[in-house]
């Protein structure tokens, strides 16, 4: 989440002035949106419609502080929101995908040894697979959006919101 938010920080600093509260509305989604994956990633047997939507609100409550800060500055900005939406819900593919996968190469190189004496840790390591394979796929959709938004001539931000204040 941190690298997703610099990374985008880091294209919308040159465009838009105030582009520091990004950060801070970034954290603020995380820790909304954080929340509610907590409590729905501890359900047991899961359904994976009910990640998709999980993730997609998820999605939408980060868009949402994040579109605070585009909404004055850029042109179109709502799709912004549905970008999010889109990129978190269908992560979960390559979330799942990547997560499996590194619990099943761990079991197979560790066997015994690494279930037993580091009980769950290809829990963990799976885990972690999915939520960088997360951060990947939901950055790709989030930040070709970023540079549509900065690159299309209908879509430039607003100029006389751009100005420096001193």
């Amino acid at each position: 989440g941190v690298i997703l938010a610099i990374a985008q920080w880091m294209i919308i600093r040159t465009k838009i002035y105030s582009a520091v509260w990004w950060l801070f509305a970034t954290l603020i989604g995380w820790i909304l949106g954080g929340a509610i994956m907590a409590i729905v990633k501890g359900l047991p047997g899961i359904a994976i419609m009910i990640k998709i939507i999980a993730l997609s609100f998820n999605g939408f409550i980060i868009g949402l502080v994040q579109w605070i800060v585009l909404r004055k500055k850029v042109k179109d900005a709502g799709l912004w929101i549905l970008a999010n939406i889109i990129g978190w819900g269908i992560s979960i593919f390559p979330a799942d995908l990547f997560s499996y996968l590194g619990y099943m190469a761990l079991n197979k190189v560790g066997g015994y040894w690494i279930n037993h004496i580091f009980v769950g840790s290809s829990w963990v390591i799976g885990d972690a697979l999915g939520f960088i394979a997360t951060g990947i796929f939901t950055g790709i959709i989030t930040g070709l959006i970023l540079l549509w938004f900065f690159r299309s001539k209908s879509h430039q931000t607003i100029p006389t919101l751009l100005q420096n204040p001193s």
